[in-house]
Order: C-alpha cells, then sequence, then structure tokens
C-alpha cells in the first residue's frame, strides 16, 4: 500500500506546529515517557480563530494534526466536536487507515473539553503500554464503531499494534461492550 502524496507533503512540512500562548490545549502521552502531541486552539465568540499543534513524541502523529489544524479553522465548538476520526483521515486521503489521525483527534477532544471550560471523561487504566491506549478510547470505538475484533480494534485505536501484550485486555473489553444492552 502506497502512502498518498498528501500525507508525506504534511509529513515533510507540516502546517501549524506552534504552540498558541494562551490557546485551549488538548494533550496526548505518546509511547515514551515525557514525549507527546498536544493541539492547541484559540477560541473568539464561539470560533476557532486558530489553531496549531506541537509534537515531542512520534512525528508520524504529524500529518494527522497538521490537517486537522487547517479543518479546524471558522468551525463553531460544535461543529470541531463533530468531526470525525474519518473526516481528518479522509483530508488526507486516508479514509480506510484511520490511525494516522486517531492521536490528533484525541487531542482535539481534550482541546474542547478544555475551550469549554469542562473536565474531560476519565480515560481508565492503560491497556496499550506500546503506543499509550487507554481502556475508554477502546471502549469508544468498539462502540460508536461496533467493532468485534482484536484487528479491528488496533486498525482504529492502535491498541495492540506493538508488543501485543495488551490482547487479553482488549478482548476482555470487546466481550463486555458486546454483550452491554442496547
Amino acid at each position: 500500500m502506497s502512502v498518498p502524496k498528501i500525507v508525506l507533503e504534511h509529513y515533510r512540512s507540516p502546517r501549524n506546529k506552534r504552540a498558541i500562548p494562551g490557546g485551549h490545549a488538548g494533550t496526548v502521552e505518546g509511547r515514551e515517557d515525557g514525549k507527546a502531541l498536544t493541539v492547541f486552539v484559540r477560541v473568539e465568540g464561539g470560533t476557532i480563530v486558530d489553531a496549531s499543534f506541537t509534537n515531542t513524541g512520534d512525528r508520524m502523529d504529524d500529518p494527522g494534526a497538521s490537517a486537522l489544524t487547517e479543518i479546524l479553522r471558522g468551525l463553531t465548538l460544535d461543529e470541531a466536536s463533530r468531526l470525525t476520526v474519518v473526516d481528518v483521515a479522509s483530508r488526507l486521503e486516508s479514509g480506510a487507515n484511520p490511525g494516522i489521525a486517531i492521536v490528533a483527534h484525541e487531542a482535539l477532544r481534550l482541546a474542547l473539553h478544555a475551550a469549554r471550560g469542562v473536565a474531560p471523561p476519565p480515560r481508565g487504566r492503560l491497556i496499550c503500554h506500546c503506543f499509550h491506549v487507554h481502556e475508554d478510547r477502546i471502549r469508544r470505538y468498539v462502540r460508536e464503531r461496533g467493532l468485534k475484533s482484536v484487528d479491528e480494534v488496533r486498525s482504529w485505536t492502535r491498541a495492540n499494534s506493538g508488543c501485543r501484550s495488551c490482547r487479553p485486555d482488549i478482548e476482555a473489553i470487546i466481550a463486555q461492550e458486546l454483550s452491554r444492552p442496547r
């Protein structure tokens, strides 16, 4: 599978890679201690007037964050909250590969909570130590996307992409979510 040209463009020359002093920030920890991707939004009158990101972790997250910041400008907080991972991945001609935008989208969710002045929901325990994926991300995608296998969870969350020791925990979460009344 070849990488779309636009992904390489955003990787080589990420847009809006800078902090916004005084902006609302959402941070997702990286695989290594002290490494993180942070998305910043500056909001005026309920509209995002500036968006940016910093990344001290995995540079593979730069294209998703770069594309996301381009999408966000001019959106209201409500419009931004309706953006999906697929919306961002599609901007990178990678709608079938949502993994490219997962971390940026998670950071956006946290930044929007900060912009609204509300605490983010609890993340739950850390399930995948290799890719720093918490329980809430797995549960949310299993519910929202109807995921039924570890492979599907891996595609949508990155969990189980490294050492794979988290597989039993992911299988248990899938079973719990599938047994919940709808």
